[in-house]
């Protein structure tokens, strides 16, 4: 938000899959699969063609990759 105009200059979300019959399933558990099916790919993809700037974070997973930089054509990395 900026502070100015209160115009929102953005969002972040952390996802977790609360499964039904299980417990929440971890992102260490779910992005691997998600990774290898292309899932992460197929929705980044979409989100950049509706224009919508995407910015990546590893969440404590250890997930990041200086190769997603590449992949993804992220508009911002951050590093905690």
């Amino acid at each position: 938000m900026r502070l100015a105009d209160e115009k929102l200059l953005g969002v972040e979300a952390l996802l977790r899959w609360r499964h039904h019959e299980l417990e929440p399933i971890s992102p260490a558990e779910f992005i691997p699969i998600a990774e290898s099916t292309g899932l992460i790919f197929a929705t980044m993809k979409q989100l950049r063609r509706l224009q919508i700037p995407i910015s990546i974070d590893d969440f404590g997973t250890g997930y990041s990759s200086l190769s997603y930089l590449k992949r993804f054509k992220v508009a911002k990395l951050k590093i905690d």
